[in-house]
């Protein structure tokens, strides 16, 4: 935990140079990704980031038994005959994939991938095979709902969409939290 803030850190500070010598469009630029916008996405390059996004789901619903096993604890899956490290792996590679493509191309959505699975699984049930294509499709109508949103909420300006996740996101993250261990 203490590895990843350091690496958050050090991360800010890389983005808070770059910014600081940038000239006042590339701050800009620079806060609006930071934010997570959709305005400057551009249909050219979403053919790419929809391709990576395919393939790392259909890479990730090719394991989707081998994911159920990882519901039993580590030892029920070696149990099960699961190579649990190379299953991780392959999880790290395909989860970094997806996570790369979008931020690369909207900038520092928070939330959308981190509610949105729960709320799969809670109507789904825990099976991977019908979480993770849910998972992407109600992720992908939660970040356009979010999205027109904040197109509207401010006219004439518009709210960048990290916020919009953000201030949606983090009180229901915080009520589950809450709620599972008994506070609220």
């Amino acid at each position: 935990l203490l590895s990843g803030v350091m690496l958050g850190f050090l991360g800010s500070s890389l983005v808070s140079l770059v910014m600081a010598l940038s000239a006042g469009q590339g701050v800009q630029s620079a806060l609006y990704w930071l934010l997570g916008d959709l305005s400057r996405a551009r249909f050219e390059s979403a053919g790419l980031a929809l391709v990576m996004a395919a393939v790392s789901v259909v890479g990730l619903m090719s394991m989707h038994r081998s994911i159920d096993t990882l519901l039993l604890g580590e030892e029920g899956a070696l149990s099960l005959g699961t190579d649990v490290p190379r299953l991780r792996a392959r999880l790290l590679l395909f989860s970094s994939a997806i996570v790369a493509v979008c931020v690369s191309a909207a900038g520092m959505i928070g939330f959308i991938g981190l509610m949105v699975p729960h709320g799969a699984r809670a109507a789904l049930g825990s099976k991977h095979r019908g979480v993770i294509p849910c998972a992407a499709v109600w992720g992908a109508a939660a970040l356009v709902w979010s999205d027109l949103l904040a197109k509207n909420l401010l006219q004439p300006n518009e709210v960048p969409v990290g916020v919009v996740t953000s201030l949606v996101g983090a009180p229901i993250f915080l009520w589950m939290i809450l709620r599972k261990t008994g506070s609220a």
